[in-house]
């Protein structure tokens, strides 16, 4: 394994363990940290779900030589439905490029659904959680 598989391999190790994909979360993992990593790679996120708490971070890592994205629904989709546009927040992390990374804070409880608007398959989502 070259040292580009070593880095994304331990970049999608930090992601699984700081998503707290090993089980069930319990209120020690929800308050501290509240933050949690998705990785880039093969046509997916790693892990494509994850849990947080309100006013946690989300880091979006892309170890890929592949552009990649993150973003929320498109601009239709919240045209048509105000009442969700209202409670929920939208978010894009535009074109990661090769170790490049961004953050996402969540204030707001609820479930974030995200796509990658250069890669059809790669689907995911943000849970956020009152602690």
């Amino acid at each position: 394994m070259g040292a580009r598989g070593i880095a994304a391999a331990a970049l999608a190790g930090l992601a699984l363990a700081a998503s707290g994909c090993a089980g069930a979360e319990t209120p020690a993992q929800l308050t501290a940290p509240p933050k949690a990593t998705v990785v880039f790679g093969d046509g997916a996120y790693r892990p494509a779900h994850v849990r947080i708490p309100v006013g946690g971070r989300v880091t979006f890592v892309n170890p890929t030589t592949e552009l990649n994205t993150a973003e929320t629904g498109g601009i239709d989709t919240f045209e048509l439905d105000r009442a969700r546009l209202d409670r929920q927040e939208r978010f894009d992390t535009h074109v990661l490029r090769t170790g490049e990374a961004e953050s996402v804070e969540f204030d707001t409880p609820g479930t974030y659904e995200f796509h990658s608007s250069l890669d059809s398959r790669m689907k995911g989502s943000v849970t956020v959680v009152r602690p």
